[in-house]
């Protein structure tokens, strides 16, 4: 029997099926154009009308690569010596005498705020990573670890300098 095709709006055939099996398999028409021949109520899939089974296309499952966690860790690891060398930096310029108000000391609490922000969004950043599936979600435990151990030991120095402080 005579096969009719249509693909994109253009009709083509008539063909025997061993033509429409060679268009097939070269590629020229696809199961999901539409073909007819005698006996058929309309235009059907030209996979049904040749038998063809079903193709769902395989979509690639994207691999999640948490770079949250990730930062986290960074951060966490680089918070240390950041902290080590700045906590040194407030402690000789606090023997030195310098007060409050000296400029030294400004940039100082600054740059304590800045690492105790940094700190705690790391520490976020590695709380969202560890909640999800994937790879890697030792470094994000890891990282929330140093950076809330980083976070937690400014803030009891924070309060060990206010006591220190009013005495």
């Amino acid at each position: 029997m005579a096969i009719h095709i249509s693909k994109n709006g253009q009709n083509y055939g008539p063909y025997n099926e061993a033509d429409v099996a060679g268009y097939l398999r070269s590629g020229q028409f696809d199961g999901n154009d539409f073909a007819w021949r005698e006996g058929c109520a309309g235009w059907i899939p030209l996979r049904q009308l040749m038998g063809m089974p079903a193709v769902t296309p395989q979509v690639p499952v994207p691999v999640r690569h948490p770079v949250t966690g990730i930062i986290s860790f960074v951060v966490g690891l680089l918070g240390i010596p950041y902290w080590i060398i700045l906590l040194a930096f407030a402690a000789a310029a606090t023997s030195k005498g310098k007060g409050d108000q000296d400029p030294t000391m400004i940039v100082t609490g600054l740059l304590v705020f800045f690492g105790v922000a940094v700190n705690f969004v790391a520490g976020i950043l590695g709380i969202v990573a560890a909640a999800r599936r994937g790879p890697r979600k030792a470094l994000s435990v890891v990282g929330i670890l140093l950076n809330g151990a980083q976070f937690l030991g400014l803030l009891a120095i924070l309060v060990v300098g206010v006591s220190m402080k009013d005495n």
